[in-house]
């Protein structure tokens, strides 16, 4: 009965310890879970904070009188009226003709992935007939109009009185 006794004693030791060390080890891989499951929670805290801010930002431009500006520099959708309305409008100012068709084209999304949305651009092609004083008005009222142009190419061509000058640019929506 001794020896008995002795077998359950160390059985009940052995169960003992391994029931600790189970324990032990599970107590250990919860921990770990434990700060995984915090460390998600306060990423997923920051990003809805993030949000939230771009979201109070949106209103307060919203109220801004910078939101039109925002919505004329990069629209929804391309108005070729407006871009053409525009460059008639600025060429004649500055004694400028357009001496061929003002063309567009429609390019592929670009994908940049640092915006949350993809841009979209419209080429557009013309040419200009006129003195070089009048082409640089030009170009400094392209270049500060409130829609944002983006020349891409120029090509001066002189002729007796005036110069011919083909450009080729972009605008840019969304």
């Amino acid at each position: 009965m001794k020896e008995r006794e002795i077998i359950s004693l160390v059985l009940l030791i052995l169960i003992t310890f391994l029931g600790f060390y189970a324990i032990l080890f599970f107590s250990q891989k919860v921990q770990s879970l434990k700060g995984e499951v915090l460390s998600l929670k306060q990423e997923m805290e920051n990003r809805e904070k993030y949000v939230e801010n771009i979201k109070k930002i949106y209103e307060s431009l919203k109220r801004n009188e910078i939101f039109p500006l925002i919505q004329t520099a990069l629209p929804e959708k391309p108005d070729y009226s407006d871009i053409l309305t525009f460059l008639h409008q600025k060429a004649t100012e500055h004694g400028l003709i357009i001496s061929s068709k003002i063309s567009f084209s429609e390019k592929a999304e670009t994908s940049q992935d640092s915006l949350p949305f993809s841009l979209k651009h419209l080429e557009i092609s013309f040419s200009l007939i006129g003195n070089y004083e009048g082409f640089k008005n030009f170009l400094r009222d392209l270049e500060f109009s409130q829609r944002h142009f983006k020349v891409k190419k120029i090509e001066i061509s002189p002729s007796k009185e005036n110069l011919e000058i083909k450009i080729k640019a972009e605008v840019f929506h969304y």
